[in-house]
């Protein structure tokens, strides 16, 4: 049976993540508070990092607060993982890195958090430092789920249940926002830690969710008739430009469809990151042209297939060295020209037709990646 540690013994996260998957993977709850000296981390194939400072009320005095855990802690989580022959570890980041409150995330979509929002910042930061510790025989995944929602969550989900409480009658308004059922994202950390998947993830539902229809649905389930009206809609509108907790509630916030078919199947696999330190300049000669002939076309040797034990038949298993991250529809991922994968909603089946280059090995130049931080 796989054997998963999550750091975040209370963690929303973690403690779902063990409720719907504790009978098929040995998932071991560990405290982060405390000497993290006493953890012990060998004989564990992957190490979720979920504990984070997230849900209080910002204040100055708290801004060392949050850059201890969700930066400090997991550098030191990170090394000592690695240190003691863990050879996977999957951070928990967040959709805010970005810093916006409405638009479309697209793979060209900058990093860029709101420098005053310390929760952003420091998972940011806290994305470097695991970073720091990635190779190919320390594959990391961050993930960066939007507003996650389910039974139990808190932060704005939970904020919309309070004002969906309070108000006699709610919006009718129509929006569009990136969300992951926790279910959902119990399932994408399954396939995570089973296949030992590398990158960065922007895992979220099949569809968009309109907030106006999770208020219907958390009505429904709480056995409350809960009254639409129109009324509302201009204030929204005008108050979505000024008040940002407005514009997080019904605004418009999206990770375009495909983002993970380009940036994660294209560049990202199963090999881990390479070094982020700059490179030395190297002086180049002059290139004197000339003819070269071009030697034949080697013939392609067929695939080595690798099997994997699926401890549970649900969740796939996927053979090395070809990854791919949970898209929201069905499609056929651009990837090297030897390789198809094709991809439906957080079931990835692979299909190899030769073996792959060597080049394709390589991974994700970490310098490239984070050079918009």
């Amino acid at each position: 049976m796989l054997n998963v540690a999550v750091v975040g013994e209370h963690s929303y996260v973690g403690t779902k993540f063990k409720e719907l998957y504790g009978d098929k993977i040995n998932i071991t709850l560990m405290s982060s508070r405390g000497n993290i000296d006493v953890l012990g981390f060998k004989g564990y194939d992957s190490v979720i990092m979920a504990a984070a400072i997230v849900h209080r009320k910002q204040t100055t005095a708290d801004r060392s607060l949050y850059f201890s855990v969700n930066r400090d802690l997991t550098q030191k989580i990170a090394e000592k993982a690695k240190r003691e022959g863990v050879k996977h570890f999957v951070y928990i980041s967040t959709m805010s890195v970005y810093g916006l409150n409405k638009g479309v995330i697209t793979p060209n979509t900058s990093v860029h958090p709101d420098f005053n929002n310390y929760y952003s910042v420091s998972k940011k930061d806290g994305e470097r430092a695991a970073a720091s510790q990635a190779d190919n025989n320390f594959i990391l995944a961050i993930l960066r789920p939007p507003m996650i929602y389910g039974e139990g969550a808190k932060g704005n989900y939970q904020r919309l249940v309070d004002l969906m409480q309070k108000l006699p009658m709610f919006p009718d308004y129509k929006n569009e926002r990136s969300m992951i059922s926790i279910e959902n994202l119990s399932h994408f950390l399954a396939n995570i830690c089973l296949n030992k998947w590398g990158g960065v993830f922007h895992p979220q539902d099949p569809e968009y969710m309109c907030t106006t229809n999770l208020a219907l649905q958390i009505a429904k389930k709480s056995g409350k008739k809960l009254g639409l009206t129109k009324m509302m809609n201009g204030a929204i509108k005008a108050g979505g430009a000024f008040s940002p907790d407005v514009s997080k509630m019904f605004g418009d916030l999206t990770y375009r469809r495909d983002i993970d078919d380009e940036i994660t199947a294209m560049n990202m696999g199963a090999f881990g990151f390479v070094d982020i330190d700059e490179p030395e300049p190297v002086e180049e000669e002059p290139v004197v042209a000339q003819e070269v002939k071009q030697p034949e076309a080697a013939k392609p040797q067929p695939a080595a297939e690798t099997t994997l034990e699926s401890p549970f038949p649900e969740i796939p298993v996927v053979s090395q060295p070809a990854v791919a991250a949970a898209a929201p529809t069905s499609s056929v991922l651009p990837q090297a020209d030897d390789v198809t994968v094709t991809v439906t909603a957080f079931e990835p089946k692979f299909v190899s037709k030769e073996a792959p280059k060597e080049e394709a090995s390589k991974g994700i130049d970490f310098k490239d990646y984070f050079s918009r931080f």
